[in-house]
């Protein structure tokens, strides 16, 4: 087994939470005023931090939470850049051994010195979650360069010889010239999927940059490169089980170690991943100053082990509960800051509040650590052969969540549905088929990477970077290296993430886990036996106790809040047919909601996409 020695914070790093720009070098704008405007509908606190630089031809801003330069300047060049990019201090010794005369140690300087002296290619790939812009007058050239993933989002518009873009898609639609034409297979996509696929938006003429990309726009177009993608291991390993399970923990230490900050947040659920992080800094950092929350409802497994496990690392806990009617509390702040993001996913805003009030500047989360270990996807594909019928059962039981194909058929109107039938698949289809592999395991977890947790998960995390800023260690380049190496036989019920866990971090392996209910360590063939119990009492309990006893899976309980709490809300809201019926039935939207308050059928998914798509498109299209 490695040593493992206490974490030491050596790395600083800044995370911003928004950029804008605008291109137009044959228009007579006034470019202040397109700037502020675009700055304006992105600055949703009073304290955000706006920073810009106004050229001929050109105008870009950053929206900050803290004060740091975002904005460089030299010989005709602009480089913005919004996100945190780590080991900055080996990137400006590269710089200064190259003979650069800036000593500059921030971040856009640095940067920008890199572009002159190395081109476009030292700014790709570095580690971290990031975009970089860069106006070069000279050439009347913009050049934008994401990070590796695409987890960073950033929407853009091209009509003629003019070019916006920015990190929230309202920062582009106000423009008068802008046509608000909805994108038909975008909406297939949320009926269909609950979020939107490929670079789709749910307006026709805005797409969301690639990952991994240089962009560059010059004389009215614009033109990308992928400079990097997965690469899973395939082949026979020589290495032991224990060199992956060693090494795993010496990966997210490190993670944890480069973004670890004093007086942090850490949202504690009992999944693997906030554990694993907490458990991490708890302990191997000396006297780690962390504050825990849980978010749900008080009878659920994440709150209860979530508790358990900030107790067990000696972390102070406070449990957020979920309002039963905060869809409709949420309603009108999630349609215009999230953008059209389901409104079941409103719940985020428990947690900003929370985040506001104890002004906690910094907040670590777990995203992406079970889609890289195996959890999602290897249960259902284990077995599969067959790479046609591999992509068909991912869609359907992965994918496909809200209205199947025979319900859009007959939701849709008959020209929209024909012009939309089977384009959400073809899309998880053409992705599948886009890594070159045989092992369909690792092309059904880069379908989940470019798909899920590109085009929502990291989405809606990004909601909280309007407070804090956002430390997501396992988004590290060196940690998805290394996961990207295990062996596929490795992940398997989440085998060498589990292994570490119960290896190196013993003060959390014992508390159950919101999946099973059983500590981590539980042996398989007891776990198997555990589920038909837990299956049937989880069930029975709640009903003969009034939610006492038993367990509610989620943190939320939409199907009952629905029909209870937001039965008038729901009425109320899909009541206004004049944002429907020119592309759904209406009588089946009425028998839907019909048939859920009555207990006929479970549609509160269904329910839910049809009142966000309502609420947005009275926001953004009226």
């Amino acid at each position: 087994m490695y040593a493992i020695k206490s974490l030491r914070r050596k790395v600083k790093s800044k995370a911003m939470s928004g950029i804008a720009g605008i291109i137009s070098p044959t228009n007579r704008e006034d470019l202040e005023v397109c700037i502020q405007t675009m700055t304006q509908l992105m600055t949703h606190k009073s304290w955000h931090k706006i920073q810009k630089s106004i050229l001929p031809g050109a105008g870009v801003a950053t929206i900050s939470v803290n004060d740091q330069k975002t904005i460089s300047e030299q010989k005709g060049m602009v480089l913005t850049v919004i996100g945190e990019i780590f080991d900055q201090d080996k990137l400006r010794t590269m710089l200064l051994e190259s003979g650069y005369r800036d000593t500059s140690r921030n971040i856009s300087d640095i940067l920008l010195g890199l572009y002159l002296q190395f081109g476009v290619e030292s700014l790709c790939g570095l580690n971290g979650l990031y975009l970089i812009s860069i106006w070069e007058d000279d050439y009347k050239r913009l050049t934008i360069i994401n990070d590796r993933y695409g987890f960073r989002k950033l929407y853009y518009w091209l009509f003629k010889d003019r070019f916006m873009f920015a990190s929230e898609y309202k920062s582009l639609i106000w423009h008068p010239q802008f046509n608000k034409k909805i994108n038909e297979v975008a909406l297939s996509d949320f009926l269909s999927v609950n979020y939107l696929l490929d670079d789709r938006t749910l307006f026709e003429d805005i797409k969301v940059f690639p990952p991994a990309s240089i962009m560059t726009y010059q004389e009215g177009q614009n033109t990308f490169h992928r400079y990097w993608d997965y690469e899973f291991h395939t082949g026979e390993t020589k290495k032991s089980k224990e060199y992956y399970i060693d090494e795993y923990a010496l990966r997210v230490k490190e993670a944890v170690r480069k973004r670890y900050k004093e007086n942090m947040c850490l949202p504690i659920t009992g999944g693997f991943d906030s554990r694993t992080l907490a458990a991490m800094a708890g302990q191997y950092l000396k006297f780690p100053k962390i504050v825990t929350c849980t978010v749900g409802h008080k009878h659920c497994y994440d709150v209860r082990f979530g508790r358990s496990i900030a107790k067990s690392l000696g972390y102070s806990h406070t449990f957020i509960p979920i309002d039963h009617g905060y869809i409709e509390t949420y309603a009108d702040k999630g349609i215009w800051e999230l953008e059209g993001l389901n409104c079941f996913a409103f719940w985020i805003f428990a947690l900003c509040s929370f985040l506001e009030e104890n002004k906690s500047k910094s907040v670590m989360c777990g995203f992406l650590g079970d889609c890289l270990s195996g959890a999602h996807l290897f249960p259902l594909l284990w077995e599969s052969t067959d790479s046609e019928k591999a992509v068909e059962l991912l869609y359907d039981t992965f994918f496909n969540t809200t209205f199947k194909d025979r319900e859009l058929a007959i939701l849709l109107k008959p020209n929209i549905y024909r012009n939309v039938r089977g384009e959400s698949f073809a899309s998880v289809k053409r992705c599948f088929n886009t890594l070159r592999t045989d092992n369909i395991l690792n092309k059904c977890t880069y379908v989940d990477l470019h798909q899920r947790q590109r085009r929502y998960i990291a989405f809606h995390i990004e909601a909280l970077g309007q407070f804090s800023e956002v430390l997501e260690p396992f988004t590290d380049n060196e940690f998805i290296d290394f996961v990207q190496g295990i062996p596929v036989e490795m992940k398997r019920g989440q085998m060498i993430y589990k292994k570490m866990i119960a290896q190196y971090l013993s003060k959390v392996k014992q508390v159950p886990t919101t999946i099973t209910g059983l500590p981590i360590d539980t042996s398989q063939s007891y776990e198997a036996a555990f589920k038909l119990w837990h299956r049937f009492y989880s069930r029975v309990l709640p009903r003969f106790t009034a939610g006492k006893l038993g367990h509610n899976y989620k943190h939320y309980i939409h199907e009952a809040w629905l029909k209870n709490t937001l039965e008038n809300f729901v009425i109320s809201t899909l009541k206004q047919k004049e944002y429907l019926e020119d592309y759904f039935n209406i009588d089946v939207v009425n028998n839907l909601v019909a048939d859920h308050m009555s207990g006929k059928r479970n549609a509160y998914m269904r329910i839910c996409v049809l009142m966000t798509f309502l609420l947005w498109r009275k926001r953004f299209c009226s």
